[in-house]
């Protein structure tokens, strides 16, 4: 079951939307904690959870499931979630505002792992030809593909609040090594 550490208070259990488990994938400065709990029909669902309002089920983009996987200090959470068709999509939920569908680079399938307090979004998408790249998504920009240190995938999994975002790209020597973007420096 997820849980949260504090110094000097131990572990607690934030619960499930109850199922039988729930995985905590991130936190924020304010102690909001993003991530997966089953719900009672056994299916995934992205959460938040907040001290005063406890784990709130964040919905679905049309299909049965969802997972939380990054939250800023503006308590913004992404992940991905299926879409009606059953395909998996990169999504921004906002306080308010609801879920939204981020889009791929052109093929079926995208995730978000990282969001900065700026609402810059990071991960990975499917491409027209099936491979896999990093993507940096703005509210101005859309989603913008990374590219690869020479190989076919990349993925980018955090970014900072000044926008350099890391991540693991596989070379044209068919290795996988971490990589950091810049705007200035690609």
């Amino acid at each position: 079951r997820a849980f949260i550490w504090r110094a000097g208070q131990g572990k607690r259990n934030l619960g499930t939307l109850g199922g039988v488990e729930s995985r905590a994938r991130a936190i924020n400065d304010r102690s909001e904690v993003a991530g997966e709990s089953l719900v009672p029909s056994d299916v995934p669902r992205a959460f938040l959870w907040t001290e005063a309002g406890g784990m709130r089920d964040l919905g679905t983009l049309g299909g049965e499931t969802s997972a939380g996987w990054g939250i800023n200090n503006r308590g913004e959470v992404v992940g991905n979630s299926a879409n009606p068709n059953g395909r998996d999509r990169a999504f921004l939920w906002r306080p308010g505002r609801g879920m939204r569908s981020l889009g791929t680079l052109g093929g079926r399938a995208s995730i978000a792992f990282g969001i900065n307090d700026a609402t810059q979004v990071v991960g990975s998408s499917e491409t027209a030809d099936g491979n896999s790249h990093a993507f940096l998504w703005t509210a101005a920009g859309g989603m913008e593909d990374l590219g690869t240190l020479g190989g076919p995938n990349s993925e980018a999994s955090g970014i900072s609040q000044t926008g350099v975002v890391v991540g693991t790209s596989e070379t044209d020597a068919g290795t996988s090594e971490a990589f950091m973007w810049t705007r200035e420096g690609g």
